[in-house]
């Protein structure tokens, strides 16, 4: 039927750029910081206010303006 073809599309699409999405290891060095940072999030039921990840700047104020985006990424993981 003409209306079951644009999902079909779409649901196509989608498996497709998942098999792409999982054939590859993932070497972004910030991924890792990032699901850090979110599982920290998760357990602690909030967001870090000083940094305690990295030796040069241990302790000091963390300003997170990406933590919405670890936060939802750490469950998906």
């Amino acid at each position: 039927s003409l209306t079951r073809a644009p999902w079909t599309l779409v649901l196509g699409v989608a498996a497709v750029l998942t098999c792409l999405g999982v054939s590859y290891p993932l070497y972004d060095p910030d991924l890792w910081q990032h699901l850090r940072v979110g599982r920290t999030m998760w357990e602690s039921h909030g967001i870090p206010h000083s940094n305690v990840w990295t030796w040069p700047t241990y302790g000091e104020p963390y300003v997170l303006p990406s933590w919405l985006f670890r936060a939802t990424l750490w469950p998906f993981f």
